[in-house]
């Protein structure tokens, strides 16, 4: 069994299965040097993952590989781009882009966050 597979085995057992199937079951996985990139498949699904599932999937490959990995959650059109940008340009480059990519997701992640504590406050 592959280390995703594994991966995806012990979530299945940590949340609920409606939510497995929805978000994490369809996803794929590959590792290169100390980043493991999920292919999510579509953007908005990726979202999803990077937003609500991300520190569960950090702490079960960890656990599953012994090492903490950096974890990057791609969807189609940022899984597209990345193969584009690596092509078209050098690494430097692309590690650049991969930078702003990152930086950006964060600040979507702090957004979401302000987002849900203020509809929460408006109930």
């Amino acid at each position: 069994m592959e280390f995703w597979q594994k991966v995806l085995y012990r979530i299945s057992d940590q949340i609920s299965k409606p939510s497995f199937e929805t978000w994490l079951a369809n996803t794929v996985a590959e590792c290169k040097e100390d980043v493991v990139f999920v292919k999510a498949q579509n953007d908005f699904q990726a979202d999803w993952l990077d937003s609500r599932y991300k520190s569960l999937i950090s702490k079960t490959v960890e656990e599953v590989t012994g090492k903490s990995l950096e974890i990057v959650i791609v969807g189609e059109r940022l899984s597209f781009e990345r193969n584009e940008v690596k092509k078209s340009t050098g690494s430097n480059e692309y590690e650049e882009l991969l930078k702003l990519i990152r930086a950006q997701q964060q600040r979507i992640n702090e957004l979401e966050e302000r987002i849900t504590r203020l509809e929460k406050t408006e109930v």
